[in-house]
């Protein structure tokens, strides 16, 4: 006979409540699951949607930090968009199933969204906050399933303190993209396992597909999924092989055009990577990598750290009495208590989610010990998703204090302090001590200038090719009038959207300018001059007339007819 899930009984509504000398009664609300019964059925599903005002009112705090908060710090503080999303975007204007560098993921997302908002910064500096709002959303899901609402938006905001999700987000990038889809991900393999419905599976089939178009770090979520499978003996039991079967084959299916991208391009991005690889590591430089990774990890993380070692040795060393929630008078609102949940009922969730913060970890710990690589701490970005809701379902009687409008505020202000710190580096870059950084690089300036010389030099022919880097390039495709195609360091294996017979056609502009200190041009600025003359000047961004960037370029007349 199959097991229910468990579920706490109210006292019926039509009888009358003994009286206290304290204190009225009010319903026990649901804090977990029973974690040994699978949900069969959304009848026993708890709603997504909240029902305390108290707890709506945070998430709306939430959203308006993460929606247009830091879009707006991000969008006034770089007079560029960072390197990654101008790389994104050079690749975005020819979508394809994979590039030299990396897996196509990001590149489409970009595309959407410069469809959708124009060329313009906010198209580009939205996406990492929107990813971060997409993982939180997704976390919320996942926290539902055993935590009730007041815990579980303790651990959406525990989880926001750590500075994956804040400082490093305007960048939206393949390490960011992966964030939300390993929520979702592990979201729907929780629920999967435990209810056995088939579009969980599908679904959880589609993520896992897109998380290898995200990053081929994808294989360190698909390695925990299985060492998981194998560990816990409650999360087989829907599992057979027709619904193993669908899964992976929807994943194939949605990663297979990238798959046969890699086969038909000689494996470029592997090839990409394994020439930025350094030197192999020597013994003791194996240990200091994976040493110095841990430790960047618990810097990243330790606001979570101390908060979880704060609140737990109270919980540990506080009487029942003194352990119990914070009183309706010191939350948002307070109408309920949560009761803090037996241990056998919290042990499944917390352990799982630990796991799946864990074993990528320790995995990617080999890259050094056993690879002789090193770690790049940017490569941990989505590894800590779920570390806010296992601290809380840990030790819910503790985090439940966290639930205030003192504790609300001081995320407020740690979110403040942060978007000042990230404004505040590029402003002393800009005004105080002026440098050259790729937040204040004349991008628009850049742009203007060579549109310009190119008008004159053709008589207002279009301008539909740069040949040069993918930053200096990039910038000026981004920010021109027209948009034209880029061909990357002149290197037809890195641009294939660009027919080497196209660009003696409609002609080009050949592109340097300076980046960081001491930067030349690559041979390609050589190679693909016909001979025309070389310019060069110096620009400066409009807000910072002290800053002088070298700039050259050779404007190539188009030579024959140039047909769109």
């Amino acid at each position: 006979m199959p097991d229910f899930l468990t579920r706490v009984q109210h006292p019926p509504q039509s009888l009358p409540q003994p009286p206290t000398p304290t204190r009225s009664p009010t319903p026990i609300p649901k804090v977990l699951l029973s974690s040994h019964a699978p949900i069969q059925s959304s009848a026993n599903t708890a709603p997504l949607l909240p029902a305390d005002p108290a707890v709506r009112r945070a998430l709306v705090a939430l959203l308006l930090v993460y929606l247009v908060l830091w879009p707006l710090v991000a969008v006034v503080a770089h007079h560029s968009p960072p390197l990654d999303m101008i790389e994104g975007f050079v690749w975005s204007l020819h979508p394809q199933a994979g590039y030299y560098k990396h897996p196509p993921l990001p590149a489409w997302v970009i595309a959407a969204s410069v469809g959708l908002l124009g060329k313009q910064s906010l198209a580009l500096l939205w996406l990492g906050p929107l990813s971060i709002v997409a993982a939180l959303a997704a976390l919320w899901w996942l926290a539902r399933q055993f935590l009730d609402e007041r815990l579980s938006v303790v651990a959406l905001f525990l989880t926001a303190t750590q500075l994956y999700f804040n400082v490093l987000i305007p960048e939206f990038n393949h390490n960011v993209v992966q964030i939300p889809l390993w929520a979702v991900s592990i979201a729907l393999f929780w629920l999967a396992t435990r209810r056995g419905h088939w579009g969980l599976f599908i679904a959880l089939g589609v993520t896992l597909g897109l998380c290898l178009l995200a990053k081929y770090s994808a294989a360190l979520l698909y390695l925990f999924m299985i060492v998981w499978l194998l560990i816990d003996r409650e999360s087989r039991r829907y599992l057979t092989a027709g619904r193993v079967f669908v899964c992976a084959a929807i994943a194939l299916a949605v990663a297979t055009p990238h798959l046969l991208w890699l086969v038909q391009h000689d494996f470029q991005p592997l090839h990409y990577a394994q020439e930025r690889m350094s030197e192999p590591l020597s013994v003791t430089g194996r240990i200091r990598d994976a040493v110095q990774f841990v430790a960047a990890q618990l810097g990243i993380n330790v606001v979570m750290l101390v908060l979880a070692f704060w609140f737990g040795r109270r919980a540990a060393s506080a009487s029942p009495a003194s352990a119990s929630p914070a009183s309706a008078s010191s939350t948002i609102a307070a109408t309920q208590e949560a009761p803090a949940p037996t241990p056998a009922a919290s042990f499944v969730p917390t352990r799982f989610l630990l796991a799946s913060m864990l074993l990528p970890l320790l995995a990617s710990l080999l890259v050094p010990l056993v690879g002789g690589r090193p770690l790049r701490d940017m490569w941990a970005m989505m590894m800590f998703t779920t570390l806010g809701l296992a601290l809380v379902s840990w030790r819910p009687a503790a985090f439940v204090r966290l639930f205030s409008a003192g504790w609300l505020l001081a995320w407020c202000l740690l979110q403040a302090v942060l978007m000042a710190g990230y404004a505040g580096q590029v402003y002393v870059k800009t005004q105080i001590r002026p440098s050259l950084s790729r937040a204040n690089f004349p991008g628009p300036e850049l742009a203007a200038l060579i549109e310009a010389d190119w008008r004159e030099k053709t008589g207002n022919a279009p301008l539909r090719y740069l040949v040069g880097s993918t930053w200096a390039a990039g910038n000026v495709a981004f920010f021109a009038n027209a948009t034209p195609d880029v061909m990357i360091n002149g290197d037809p294996r890195l641009s294939p959207w660009v027919a080497p017979e196209r660009l003696a056609a409609c002609g080009y502009v050949l592109l340097w300018a300076q980046d960081k200190a001491a930067r030349e041009p690559g041979p390609w600025m050589t190679a693909m001059n016909p001979g025309q003359p070389e310019a060069s000047t110096e620009i400066s961004p409009a807000a910072q007339p002290r800053l002088r960037v070298p700039v050259r370029w050779v404007i190539v007349l188009p030579g024959g007819r140039c047909d769109s």
